[in-house]
């Protein structure tokens, strides 16, 4: 082991006896940027859904289930 560390040492100098990260590189965590287009389709999408659920549990309380 030793043997490997100095060979190692003599082919690329303190920089190779560092630790590198093992397995696959992170994806790149750079946000995807929105146009003002996206971001209203997606809260008209968030709305809708809200609604939906929200009549949906009127729905229920008329009926006497919750």
């Amino acid at each position: 082991q030793v043997k490997d560390w100095v060979v190692k040492w003599r082919k690329g100098g303190d920089e190779s006896l560092k630790p590198r990260p093992i397995g696959r590189p992170r994806k790149s965590g750079k946000p995807k940027v929105l146009t003002e287009e996206d971001a209203l389709r997606r809260e008209n999408e968030l709305l809708r859904a809200e609604n939906a659920y929200l009549k949906k549990l009127r729905d229920l309380r008329e009926q006497g289930h919750a």
